[in-house]
């Protein structure tokens, strides 16, 4: 007997059948905002941004203060919490990251722009706790898997909807070149662009294979990706 089968007659539904009862994105991302960390919207510049010479526009403040909100809000959730929790499989990965981490930061004595380096060790460690503390919530409470992986999914595509629509607008380019204008194509912390299109047919053909929504759908997102 299949599987699906198996779940309704035990009175149980399937992830397709729970998908229309799944709550609003909105809901879901207060819930689990490090899934934000992984859209990163194009970034318009009208000239090089040169961070070793500490030049910064909006876009360097948008990202930053992006997040630190996220992170500020993990490191409360942490503090506050009765108990922290992380199975020990995930301890030595966790400390491993922190590790590296700690060697990115020691290694800003011996580079041209020490202070830029270490900026980039801080926004490091910010993304560390942010996913700590959703690795510690989901220990505590386990979410629905299935929906975690539609709204990663949903986070990459708008992402590339907003590549797809600036590109025809032939700017400069769609990286920085120093001395010229144009626009950046990147993902978040916790998804680079060049990781967004294969995270989304990944996404899909496991939607498609498993039957977790429509095969159309999942098989349209697969060719688009």
């Amino acid at each position: 007997m299949k599987k699906a089968a198996w779940l309704r007659e035990n009175g149980q539904e399937t992830p397709r059948a729970q998908h229309g009862t799944y709550r609003s994105a909105v809901k879901f991302f207060r819930r689990y905002p490090i899934f934000l960390l992984v859209f990163g919207p194009p970034i318009f510049r009208s000239q090089a941004i040169d961070a070793t010479s500490g030049v910064i526009d909006f876009w360097s403040v948008f990202q930053v203060g992006w997040l630190s909100l996220i992170a500020f809000r993990a490191i409360f959730r942490l503090t506050s919490a009765r108990f922290i929790a992380i199975p020990k499989q995930i301890r030595s990965i966790l400390r491993l990251a922190f590790f590296l981490g700690l060697i990115f930061l020691i290694s800003a004595t011996y580079s041209p722009s020490p202070v830029v380096s270490v900026a980039y060790a801080v926004l490091y460690f910010l993304t560390l706790i942010c996913v700590i503390e959703f690795v510690v919530d989901t220990y505590q409470t386990p979410p629905n898997w299935t929906l975690c992986l539609f709204q990663l999914r949903l986070s990459a595509l708008v992402l590339v909807i907003m590549v797809l629509l600036v590109i025809p607008m032939k700017l400069t380019g769609v990286v920085i070149f120093l001395g010229r204008s144009g626009i950046r194509l990147v993902g978040g912390t916790v998804a680079p662009m060049p990781v967004i299109c294969p995270m989304i047919a990944i996404i899909s053909v496991y939607t498609f294979l498993h039957s977790l929504e429509p095969r159309v759908r999942a098989a349209f997102f697969s060719l688009l990706a």
